[in-house]
């Protein structure tokens, strides 16, 4: 069973989303997901602690029951990649934490950028495999979400890592997304309890400690998600490997089991060793580290098939070392000096102490009281029993109530019916919409005409008025139902975009009525979310009877009113001018611009890092 688990688990994710998407494009709810990596979760963590938030999350949902199988070898970068894309690293190529590629002459690490690396077009990770398919994402801190692939990344993504945000931060950031931004689809990696795993040892104080404040925080996650967005989110949490004692240092090269001068300098070291030897020294070296008591060496192409890690030879030396037992390192130091970490990973990913967490709560999750995979074959039977009935029923009925001249007929016309209606529900659900909206701009020209003689009357009166009218930004217009179409293209064409609107008829009063009623602003705010096409509209309708002498449009003299002019100056200098201004400068680095006045400044000037790379999370807070 645990073999089943993580065979499945990153296809599991690829299939949800694209799940997610069709789900998209048939309904106006949009289903959201939160995914949450705690690195260096242990499955016995569960067990061995007393988590009650996690524990009452795991089984209100689904989840992974004996813990979730990470793939060889058990490390953080690889295993992260094998969630995000559903392959195992020998076919994704990232192989360990760090590691030399000898065909592109460069290191690869989870913080290096750009440089080649990713130009394999099968390695896809989910956020990219989603954002072809035009649902919005943001990656906080997963490994490689900085990088390109193919040419794409998602909306919003980390430039680079730190260690020193906070959990209830990130979560916060990833709420506020789904609250107000069209955001489908948000992963976030957290560095904890691996950190403190690594540092004080599994089962110290330090690591209860740490484990009991995220089973707080997931509690927070909880309660935004229920204040914040009425508990309409799907959440997976998930970790990467576990983490075990370490036992016991073994060191090649000091205590004399292999020259150091016989393999080449790229090394992976820690639970494996894994080495390169140079040109014709390859039974040298093997023969050298078989000598290593309680270990097993292999060649590359000997290497156990269920470990799937022997591919990518331009990544991997031939002669690779395995402890027999876990919590042996073995070490590359070519001096003595003291190991420092009381707990790692990398070992077996079929021994216990390496196995995950996984567990999914949500809408798309619910299971009642099914909580394993026989539970859910039984009931789905019972369930088969239940509906077997509904079309062997419905013949039943049409035989007893048709003569038999007609029967035939009609049940043809049932079964044609029940495909037919799947076809073209759609079809039909769009035309509704369709309807509603021819009915609206019947409706429209009296919101404009109601509108209209309030102001009209107020005008003759020679009254003081001040009329608003602010239509909101609009995030992103295609992902609103078609009622929501519907009601705010109603609204803007009964006030600017219709024959009979607001703005046509205050046009045309405009000629007729002796006083002055130019006194409309009209503004197309530029949209500045950078999440969609539309505008802001913001109209304003003023009349204070006080005009200023020098308003001109067009280089020609125009009665301006007060009031008017000044919210017209305010609301440009605001949002169109100034801040605009500002704030383009400082998150695209824009040109022209007053940092760059002569000719080599320009160089230097677009060489520098722009925000919307360098830190996406602080852009949007920005704009």
């Amino acid at each position: 069973m645990l073999f089943l688990y993580t065979t499945l688990i990153a296809y599991v994710l690829q299939i949800a989303l694209l799940l997610y998407v069709n789900a998209t494009q048939q309904s106006s709810k949009i289903p959201r997901l939160l995914i949450i990596s705690l690195d260096g979760f242990r499955h016995n963590y569960l067990h061995e602690h007393n988590l009650p938030t996690l524990n009452r999350f795991r089984n209100e949902g689904v989840q992974a029951k004996h813990g979730m199988q990470p793939t060889f070898p058990t490390m953080t970068f690889p295993n992260h990649i094998s969630i995000a894309t559903g392959m195992y690293q020998e076919d994704h190529g990232v192989v360990y934490n760090i590691f030399y590629d000898r065909l592109l002459n460069i290191t690869i690490g989870m913080n290096d950028r750009d440089n080649r690396q990713w130009s394999n077009p099968k390695v896809e990770p989910l956020w990219i495999t989603a954002t072809k398919q035009k649902v919005k994402c943001a990656v906080l801190f997963w490994p490689a979400c900085q990088n390109k692939f193919n040419g794409i990344r998602p909306l919003i993504y980390s430039w680079s890592y730190t260690d020193d945000i906070p959990f209830r931060e990130k979560i916060d950031n990833a709420i506020s997304y789904f609250r107000e931004l069209p955001i489908q689809l948000v992963m976030l990696y957290h560095f904890e309890p691996d950190k403190q795993g690594h540092t004080y040892g599994p089962d110290s104080p330090k690591v209860h400690d740490t484990l009991i404040r995220l089973d707080g925080d997931i509690e927070y996650l909880l309660y935004k998600v229920k204040c914040e967005l009425n508990d309409d989110l799907n959440i997976i949490i998930l970790s990467d490997h576990g983490m075990t004692k370490v036992q016991r240092v073994i060191r090649p090269f000091v205590d004399k089991y292999l020259n150091k001068k016989s393999v080449e300098t790229s090394i992976l070291s820690g639970a494996l060793f894994n080495v390169m030897p140079r040109t014709g020294l390859t039974e040298e070296v093997y023969n050298s580290l078989r000598n290593i008591p309680n270990v097993t060496v292999y060649k590359r192409n000997e290497i156990p098939e269920r470990f799937h890690y022997s591919k990518p030879e331009h990544r991997l030396g031939e002669i690779t070392v395995l402890p027999n037992s876990e919590g042996i390192i073995l070490s590359s130091a070519t001096k003595m000096k003291s190991y420092n970490e009381k707990g790692n990973h990398g070992w077996d990913n079929t021994l216990a102490s390496m196995q995950a967490i996984f567990m999914a709560r949500g809408p798309s999750f619910r299971m009642a009281f099914v909580k394993n995979a026989s539970q859910l074959l039984a009931v789905r039977f019972l369930l088969g029993m239940a509906i077997s009935g509904l079309f062997p029923g419905t013949v039943f009925y049409l035989s007893q109530w048709y003569p038999k001249q007609k029967r035939t007929s009609r049940i043809v016309i049932f079964y044609t019916g029940a495909i037919a209606s799947g076809a073209i529900g759609g079809i039909l659900n769009e035309q509704d919409a369709r309807d509603l909206a021819e009915k609206k701009r019947e409706y429209q020209d009296c919101l404009a005409d109601v509108i209209f003689r309030r102001i009209e009357q107020v005008h003759k009166n020679v009254e003081k008025f001040h009329a608003y009218n602010v239509l909101p930004l609009l995030l992103d217009f295609d992902n609103l139902n078609a009622v929501q179409r519907c009601t705010i293209y109603f609204l803007i064409r009964s006030i600017a975009q219709s024959d009979k609107s607001l703005l046509k008829q205050l046009e045309s009063a405009d000629k007729s009525v002796p006083d002055n009623l130019n006194n409309l602003c009209l503004f197309k705010i530029n949209d500045r979310s950078l999440v969609s096409h539309c505008d802001c509209e913001f109209c304003i309708v003023t009349n204070d009877l006080e005009e200023e002498k020098d308003g001109r449009f067009n280089g020609k003299p125009i009665r301006v009113e007060k009031f008017s002019s000044s919210w017209c100056k305010k609301i440009f200098q605001m949002l169109l001018a100034k801040q605009n201004k500002l704030i383009y400068e400082e998150v695209f680095a824009t040109t022209p611009t007053d940092h760059a006045r002569k000719f080599i400044q320009i160089t230097v000037y677009n060489n520098i890092a722009k925000m919307k790379d360098a830190d996406p999370i602080r852009v949007y807070y920005q704009i």
